[in-house]
């Protein structure tokens, strides 16, 4: 299909970033989320490595800094999609929490699952 503005025609692509999101053409946003997981676990993988080394303050400084404004940004973008999809983003948070935080701790970061469901 050839769409035109102001009889010029407008290029076609398979995908375009725009403030961060990786918009596909059926707009599943398939290769957003995978570049959001594995920058997440990426950070998530620094952090455990380097966690005996650091105090705790500081681990959940880099957590609440590097690794949640990743999985926060555009969320969004998981409502509707398939549970195991969202099990995956939310198996990466918990262990980045349980790292910087500890065993002792409640997570009280809400399950991406209920944001699902709310919709």
């Amino acid at each position: 299909m050839d769409i035109m503005i102001r009889n010029e025609p407008v290029n076609e692509v398979q995908a375009y970033q725009y403030l961060g999101v990786k918009m596909d053409k059926s707009l599943t946003y398939v290769e957003h989320k995978d570049k959001i997981y594995k920058e997440a676990m990426r950070r998530v993988k620094l952090l455990s490595r380097i966690r005996r080394d650091i105090s705790p303050l500081v681990a959940q400084s880099i957590y609440k800094t590097m690794i949640e404004p990743i999985l926060l940004y555009c969320n969004n973008l998981f409502l509707g999609d398939t549970v195991s999809s969202i099990e995956k983003f939310q198996k990466v948070q918990e262990r980045a929490f349980k790292i910087a935080y500890g065993n002792n701790i409640q997570n009280n970061w809400t399950k991406l699952e209920k944001i699902r469901n709310r919709s």
